[in-house]
């Protein structure tokens, strides 16, 4: 009979404890943000700040970027604690090492591009609303599906590389690089070395990983550098297999486009890992394995 691994008891309880403070902490970030919406309309919030932008300026189009600009940046800075709260336990447990002050410049560059992208959504909307009052809600969906598309082309190229540093893996690994080469061989698939990078991942976590991220040009497969050092061959491939799977059936853009949310969170903050560590909201990459 095939042995079993089984986790020493007190690994064993520690690892249950942790599931279920994520879990918990999970549920709660899920519905932080809609008792969030609802305080803030209780308190007047958005007619306030439409009031103090009419009182700014007269040009209905700066009354539009300063409303959206300061309610999603309050939205944001808002659900830091959800963020802060998860990085302790990651801390805790021993997952991430990355120190407060680098996450929380994380945190500031995720709620950067979260305010900009998603002014320039709300300009897009209202742009369609009083150019096609009847239909500008089926316009408005063809805009936001284009620019999700390039959202998830430009996150590896643009976004990601603001959180880590990644490089193509045939520059440090190349004998890493030839062996999964044999992997895709046998599967029949195509993808070229230059389409697989390296994540420079230990600056930040001890957790380990590999995902598949990008769209068209920039489509490729990340492994953290974590796994390389944590991992056997045989093992790094069978998680390159893995992606794989997720290459060859484009399941990036489904993830990115399926629901609001994963709309929202390519356009707004794209893929990085880092970011989701530093509280900051989900990337559209294929899920953590």
């Amino acid at each position: 009979m095939p042995a079993t691994y089984t986790l020493p008891p007190a690994l064993y309880a520690k690892a249950v404890a942790l599931g279920r403070l994520l879990v918990d902490l999970h549920f709660a970030r899920e519905l932080w943000p809609i008792a969030l919406l609802l305080l803030l309309l209780e308190l007047h919030i958005p007619a306030r700040l439409s009031q103090s932008a009419a009182n700014r300026t007269a040009r209905p189009w700066l009354q539009v970027i300063l409303v959206a600009a300061s309610f999603l940046l309050l939205l944001n800075i808002l659900e830091l604690p959800g963020g802060i709260a998860a990085h302790h336990i990651l801390l805790r447990y021993g997952l991430s090492i990355q120190r407060w002050l680098s996450w929380f410049a994380d945190a500031a560059k995720s709620i950067a591009i979260a305010t900009i992208t998603g002014t320039l959504l709300v300009i897009l909307l209202f742009w369609r609303i009083r150019r096609a009052p009847r239909h500008w809600w089926f316009q408005s969906w063809i805009v936001v599906v284009a620019c999700i598309l390039f959202g998830v082309l430009v996150t590896p190229v643009l976004i990601d590389p603001l959180f880590n540093k990644f490089e193509p893996l045939q520059q440090t690994n190349p004998a890493l690089v030839a062996q999964l080469e044999k992997v895709v061989a046998r599967s029949g698939i195509s993808i070229p070395p230059d389409r697989i990078f390296l994540m420079r991942a230990s600056a930040k976590t001890t957790e380990s990983n590999a995902y598949v991220t990008g769209f068209g040009a920039s489509k490729r497969v990340v492994v953290w550098d974590t796994i390389i050092k944590n991992s056997t061959p045989n093992e790094i491939s069978f998680t390159f297999a893995h992606e794989m799977g997720h290459y060859v059936l484009h399941h990036v853009l489904p993830c990115s486009s399926s629901s609001p949310s994963g709309s929202a969170r390519t356009l707004s903050t794209g893929c990085s890992r880092t970011a989701a560590h530093a509280g900051a909201s989900r990337p559209c990459k294929t899920p953590p394995h």
